[in-house]
């Protein structure tokens, strides 16, 4: 495959050894790059045992990792996926679509949630994207202006989530877009969403949640081989 799984690690070593294992039981030979984002070296340590390629980015926002993850890769596409992901069947068939058809990004496409008023998105948990095309266009992942101008004085009423200023990018450059439905990427992966930054956030509501979150995770993890 013409393609590179990529991943950004913040402070979760297990988590993120759990995603490669879940994805090397399908795709052991297909390239992995991990972009170290965490403030200790435990992550760094069990990559360099496992032999997997990675970035030191420690500190950086994780859209910022995205880049510096785009910026590396070799191959033509990428799988950009969240650690808190394992993943449950080979992409092989939703891949082939994408690579013989030169769609420039794939996953589920998310409007509004939680309340607040979003930019549609491309979610950045399981997300096909074409960087030969980004690259050719200078699109980036991340752009700093707009994910952050609904926190400045002139404060916007519509929100650029993560995923966010990439699909706005590549569809005002004409370029190609295939959304999934959840349905069909729950048959590649399954999401426990929010595992760490939940249990960080300072909010009894988003931390019980992640508890509730990492107990799903706990029991998946021993009732299935991965």
């Amino acid at each position: 495959m013409n393609l590179t799984l990529v991943s950004c690690s913040y402070n979760t070593p297990e988590v993120t050894m759990n995603m490669i294992n879940s994805f090397k039981k399908y795709h052991p030979t297909t390239p992995i790059l991990i972009s170290e984002n965490s403030n200790n070296e435990n992550t760094t340590i069990l990559l360099e045992e496992m032999g997997i390629d990675y970035i030191r980015n420690a500190g950086f926002h994780h859209s910022i990792g995205v880049d510096s993850l785009i910026d590396h890769c070799k191959t033509e596409y990428i799988l950009l996926v969240d650690t808190d992901v394992l993943f449950l069947s080979s992409i092989n068939p939703l891949y082939h679509k994408i690579y013989y058809d030169k769609i420039s990004i794939c996953g589920v496409m998310q409007g509004n949630r939680g309340g607040l008023k979003l930019h549609n998105r491309i979610c950045p948990w399981f997300c096909f994207i074409n960087i030969e095309q980004l690259k050719s266009k200078n699109i980036k992942f991340f752009d700093s202006i707009r994910f952050s101008q609904h926190l400045t004085e002139q404060k916007t009423e519509m929100i650029y989530d993560v995923g966010a200023t990439l699909l706005e990018d590549v569809i005002n450059n004409n370029m190609t877009v295939l959304p999934i439905t959840e349905s069909i990427q729950d048959m590649y992966i399954k999401h426990f969403e929010g595992m760490s930054w939940r249990k960080d956030s300072k909010n009894l509501g988003l931390e019980l949640l992640a508890e509730q979150t990492e107990l799903q995770y706990k029991k998946f993890l021993k009732e299935n081989i991965i």
